[in-house]
């Protein structure tokens, strides 16, 4: 009679190699997903709803007419941009379906940092002069006293 393994034993072996597959298919569809916008460029971009591979073929979902009619006229050009970017796994095929649902909403540009910060607090400043590299605390000292308004001075107020 064959004895066979008990089942956590088995599943925890199973796991890595799971988790593995699963990690590198989520890579594989970041990158899909990120070619795509390259590949269309960021107007069109803008109008992806879904993209979803289909064997050789990927299939997107372009909100509005306009937008989907120039997807298709720009078909060979977008696949052969994604070749570019995927390389040989890239598909070969685009089928562009049209929706009248708005593209999910995206940030127009990314948000500037701000040109003052907030007062650091007194353990920031406490922080600052226990650091031992003096070097290192004159940056952080000018850095902060730029940006936080302090008046302390670079290599002042520590060791």
């Amino acid at each position: 009679m064959r004895r066979s393994r008990p089942a956590p034993r088995r599943l925890a072996e199973l796991l890595p190699r799971l988790a593995a597959e699963a990690g590198a298919q989520r890579l594989r569809r970041a990158a899909l997903e990120a070619g795509v916008e390259s590949a269309l460029g960021e107007w069109l971009a803008g109008r992806l709803n879904a993209c979803r591979r289909d064997g050789d073929a990927l299939e997107l979902e372009i909100a509005g007419e306009a937008a989907a009619a120039q997807v298709e006229r720009l078909a060979d050009e977008v696949l052969e941009r994604l070749a570019g970017e995927l390389g040989p796994g890239a598909p070969r095929r685009l089928r562009v379906r049209r929706c009248a649902a708005p593209a999910p909403s995206r940030p127009a540009e990314p948000r500037a940092l701000p040109e003052t910060f907030p007062a650091a607090g007194p353990l920031a400043t406490e922080a600052l002069e226990e650091l031992e590299d003096p070097g290192l605390r004159a940056q952080l000292a000018r850095i902060t006293g730029r940006a936080t308004g302090s008046s302390m001075e670079a290599g002042q107020g520590g060791r």
